[in-house]
């Protein structure tokens, strides 16, 4: 950090700095004593930090609070900030997250754990004991589900492997750090491996010249054919089994990821209050939520409304000639506040002539909770009301093709 005391060589006085909130100015400005910046700036500021209110104190350090999880792989810090009083600093490594904080590390509750039971169902992110052992719930767990029998990744982060390939295509020399497993991908593997496989193939290495006439002067090239080896590096992605309920516990209170090693370098986030969003290319992005102090929950992203779709029947009353027109509609489950709609249901048709004075169809819901109605109008679901009693009249109502059911999509979704 530049000097308090700046000496002048005019009048070899010294003049004392006594604010520095200029912050660091550009070496443009060192001549320019004529402004105010001037008198408040730095030239350098090494490891100090200028407060709003004037002075420079020093920048705090760091202190070990405890090993990473595993010492021969690499992990990353990510910054959890809610509020200057609220922070977190998640120790993100291979397939699971650590959680510090205040110097300390956050660990697993030793008491006022309720004991599994077959019974009841479990939300993600709770906490049970078994067999003297503290499970956490990965997922939402229905009834019967045993913490042993249903145990994240068996405890371990070997797990059933796709694979992935990391370096360019027909290598000709083994790409270094990756192992060698012969000439076939195994089917499982650690998570994040990183393996080859070679191969032999038969290339053009050179032309000969031969005489193909005899006595004659007539000659022809052919190639030279030679065994190479060529070699293909790969990476396996995780991907975890179907009913992966529970994950076994130890004294530091963790969560399981699917990142692996090599990915975690290239995690972006971003948080909003108690959520963080994290993304990567080759996973769904996902929402890290903090439900309480022992209550933490990474799961994909829902970009889907998780209000269930209802279904409608309707039913033709029918006045005036024969019914010759067939007539289709779907229903969508909505929020109170409008601000959630779900997907349209399974669709319903009857037969009918609404343009005859008192025919009408009777729509039927399998729910009585708020839903929008739609019928097909020129091949195109348009709105034509709402109910909340699980029942609708339509009357020849004109369709609002401009209102039409929301389509699910994720883009995004890749694992």
């Amino acid at each position: 950090m530049a000097p308090f005391i700046r000496t002048t060589k005019m009048a070899n006085t010294k003049l004392f700095a006594r604010s520095f909130n200029g912050g660091v100015i550009s070496g443009e400005m060192h001549g320019r004593v004529d402004d105010p910046k001037y008198d408040t700036g730095l030239r350098v500021c090494n490891n100090y930090i200028v407060l709003p209110q004037g002075p420079a104190t020093a920048r705090p350090g760091t202190a070990f609070v405890r090993a990473a999880k595993y010492a021969a792989k690499k992990s990353r810090m990510l910054p959890f900030r809610y509020s200057a009083s609220q922070t977190m600093a998640i120790e993100a490594g291979e397939a699971y997250f650590r959680f510090h904080t205040f110097g300390a590390t956050l660990l697993t509750p030793t008491t006022g754990l309720g004991a599994w039971s077959a019974v009841p169902t479990y939300t993600a992110g709770a906490l049970v004991t078994y067999g003297g052992d503290t499970y956490y719930a990965v997922v939402d767990v229905p009834v019967n589900k045993q913490p042993d029998l249903y145990v994240y990744g068996a405890g371990t982060p070997v797990l059933t492997t796709s694979w992935v390939v990391s370096t360019a295509v027909d290598l000709t020399t083994a790409p270094p750090g990756y192992t060698n497993v012969g000439t076939e991908l195994p089917t499982t593997a650690t998570l994040g491996a990183m393996v080859y496989i070679s191969y032999t193939s038969y290339e053009i290495t050179g032309y000969e010249e031969i005489h193909i006439t005899e006595g004659g002067d007539v000659w022809a090239l052919l190639p030279i054919y030679s065994s190479v080896t060529r070699y293909t590096g790969y990476t396996g992605t995780a991907v975890a089994a179907a009913e992966d309920y529970w994950y076994l516990m130890g004294e530091a209170y963790e969560i399981p990821s699917p990142y692996a090693e090599i990915d975690l370098p290239n995690l972006r986030y971003v948080q909003n209050a108690d959520v963080m969003t994290i993304t990567h290319p080759n996973y769904a992005p996902r929402e890290l939520r903090r439900l309480g102090a022992t209550t933490w929950v990474l799961a994909p992203c829902v970009f889907a409304s998780a209000l269930a779709a209802p279904t409608v029947t309707p039913v033709a009353t029918v006045a005036g000639a024969s019914p010759t027109v067939t007539y289709d509609y779907v229903a969508t489950r909505t929020s109170d506040d409008g601000k959630d709609e779900s997907v349209p249901g399974a669709s319903g048709t009857c037969v009918n002539q609404l343009a005859n004075t008192g025919s009408i169809n009777t729509l039927t819901l399998s729910t009585t909770d708020r839903c929008n109605v739609y019928k097909l109008t020129g091949g195109i679901y348009g709105f034509i009301g709402q109910t909340t009693t699980g029942t609708m009249i339509d009357d020849n109502i004109l369709a609002d093709i401009s209102k039409t059911p929301p389509i699910a999509n994720n883009p995004l979704a890749t694992d």
